[in-house]
C-alpha cells in the first residue's frame, strides 16, 4: 500500500476523485473492517437525507439482492420482526381492520377459507376468541388475550390445573372458567385455568370442588 501511505482513518487527501483514491479506500476498508463500519455509521448519522437517498437508489438498482438481504435478516431476527409488526399493527389498527373487512366482503369464499386455515393452524387463537365472544354475549368482562393464555399454559407447565395431566396434540388443554360464565365469571386472565377435556366437562358450570391456584399473567 505504498501508494496509500497517506491514508488515515479512511481519509484520502491525495489522488482525490481518482482511481488511485478508490483503490486506496477499498484496500483500507478491507484491512480495517471495524473502522470502516464505524466511519459509515457516523457518515449516515450526520447525513440522514443523503443516506436515505443512497439506500433508495441502491434498492431500486438491486431489487433481487435487496429481497435476499431482507429475507436473510428476517430469518436471523424473528423477535425484532415480531416486535416491528406489533408496533406497525398498533399504529395502523383501524386501517388494517377496514382493509380486511373490505377484502372479506369482496372475497367471501376466500375469506371463509382463510379463517378456517388460520383456526386450524392456531387453535389457541380460536379458543381465546370464542371464549371472549361467549363472555361478551353475557355482558361479562372479556379481556383474555392469546399472549395471556399462552403465559397461563406456560405457568402451569401445560398441565391440567385439576388432575395434573400434561396436554398432548390429541388432547389439548381447554380454557376453564374457575367462576363459570353462568355465575358471572369473566373471560379474564385471573379467572382462567388450563383444564383437560374430562375435568372441564366434569366441572361443568359449577365452582371447583377444591381450591385452585390462579396464576396472574
Amino acid at each position: 500500500m505504498k501508494a496509500c501511505e497517506s491514508v488515515k482513518d479512511g481519509l484520502f487527501m491525495p489522488y482525490k476523485g481518482s482511481e488511485k483514491e478508490r483503490a486506496c479506500k477499498a484496500a483500507w476498508a478491507k484491512a480495517n473492517p471495524e473502522k470502516e463500519r464505524a466511519r459509515k455509521a457516523a457518515w449516515a448519522k450526520a447525513n440522514p437525507e443523503k443516506e436515505r437517498a443512497r439506500k433508495a437508489a441502491w434498492n431500486a438498482a438491486h431489487p433481487e439482492e435487496r429481497k435476499a438481504l431482507t429475507s436473510a435478516w428476517r430469518a436471523a431476527n424473528p423477535e425484532k420482526v415480531k416486535a416491528w409488526k406489533a408496533r406497525w399493527y398498533a399504529a395502523n389498527r383501524e386501517e388494517v381492520k377496514a382493509r380486511s373487512a373490505a377484502w372479506a366482503k369482496a372475497n367471501p369464499e376466500k375469506a371463509k377459507a382463510s379463517v378456517a386455515a388460520s383456526q386450524r393452524a392456531h387453535p389457541e387463537v380460536r379458543r381465546t376468541v370464542e371464549a371472549r365472544r361467549k363472555a361478551r354475549k353475557k355482558a361479562l368482562p372479556a379481556t383474555l388475550t392469546v399472549e395471556q393464555w399462552e403465559g397461563i399454559l406456560a405457568a402451569y407447565k401445560h398441565k391440567c390445573a385439576y388432575c395434573g395431566k400434561k396436554e398432548t396434540k390429541k388432547r389439548p388443554l381447554t380454557q376453564d372458567h374457575v367462576i363459570p360464565l353462568s355465575k358471572h365469571g369473566g373471560t379474564t386472565s385471573d379467572n382462567i385455568v388450563p383444564a383437560c377435556g374430562r375435568c372441564n366437562s366434569k366441572k361443568g358450570d359449577k365452582p371447583p370442588d377444591g381450591p385452585v391456584k390462579l396464576v396472574l399473567v
